[in-house]
């Protein structure tokens, strides 16, 4: 059978965002296998057997305003009676996870956790879930992203000018931790910009990310590489991977330089965070970098 390959240059595997959109289309497609270029600056690249359009299939797959509202971590659900804020504790954590294992959502254990030590009120959230003024979740911003998603047009035209680089970007805060979007100035309400598309795309992608703990000390998260002041690293590769594949090399990021070149891993990259410009400053982002 003949194997199609898709270029996605408006995925690169520099911009974190971008590279959690190209895995979170394998998570949303598991027929797709994704590799990277072997450019400067390596972008996202699909083999598949359908010889459908790229675009077509991942609109087919993209999450549904449907399914944003059956999340877990939903503020409000049908089958709970307690609402899932920003803050949250033990009580609501756990009538969540009851909904979450039924479903087999991951949403809520790639957000927060109650597998750690601390006040039983105010659990730890993902590094992926910035805080936000206004009451502002995760899930709320990903609600607002895919609403403005439909704003723009025939989904699978939005997604397929998204993947060329094309794509077209809104004033929105998105999940709150993509750098590009302070492009246009930091001020609160002023110049923050995203791509929609890659902020759906990246939320099913940071999935793969739990949080985990044992509840005896602070709760760590898959990627998250602590010391020497290094953050989040994730890996490029070269051989076509699907998403299964993709799980299994994420947990061996960590080991040597020779096992990561066995594994076909030809750079990695690091989150830089942003500055805070002074005390009242609330803003989160990561930049990146890449690792020698």
């Amino acid at each position: 059978m003949s194997t199609f390959v898709h270029d996605a240059p408006g995925l690169p595997g520099d911009w974190l965002n971008g590279w959690l959109a190209a895995v979170g289309i394998t998570r949303l497609c598991p027929t797709l296998q994704l590799s990277w270029t072997d450019a400067e600056i390596p972008r996202a690249r699909f083999l598949t057997e359908d010889p459908s359009p790229l675009a077509e299939i991942v609109a087919e797959a993209f999450p549904t305003t449907k399914w944003i509202q059956g999340l877990a971590i939903a503020r409000t659900h049908p089958g709970s009676s307690i609402e899932f804020g920003r803050n949250v504790g033990i009580e609501a954590f756990v009538d969540r996870a009851r909904l979450a294992r039924s479903a087999q959502d991951d949403s809520l254990g790639s957000t927060v956790t109650d597998l750690t030590i601390g006040d039983e009120t105010k659990l730890r959230h993902s590094f992926l879930d910035a805080a936000a003024p206004h009451g502002e979740t995760i899930w709320s911003r990903l609600a607002k992203v895919r609403a403005a998603v439909d704003k723009l047009g025939e989904l699978s035209e939005v997604v397929r000018e998204c993947i060329a680089g094309r794509g077209v970007r809104v004033p929105a805060n998105g999940l709150g931790f993509d750098f590009r979007r302070l492009s246009g100035g930091a001020t609160p309400n002023g110049g923050v910009h995203v791509d929609p598309v890659v902020e759906c795309l990246a939320f099913k992608g940071a999935g793969m990310f739990p949080l985990r703990g044992d509840g005896k000390k602070v709760a760590s998260q898959r990627g998250w590489v602590a010391g020497r002041g290094r953050g989040f690293v994730w890996p490029i590769w070269q051989e076509p991977l699907d998403v299964w594949a993709i799980d299994a090399l994420l947990s061996s990021i960590g080991t040597d330089a020779a096992t990561r070149n066995r594994l076909g891993v030809t750079r990695r990259f690091e989150t830089v965070p942003y500055r805070a410009t002074g005390q009242a400053d609330t803003t989160r982002a990561f930049a990146s970098r890449r690792l020698a």
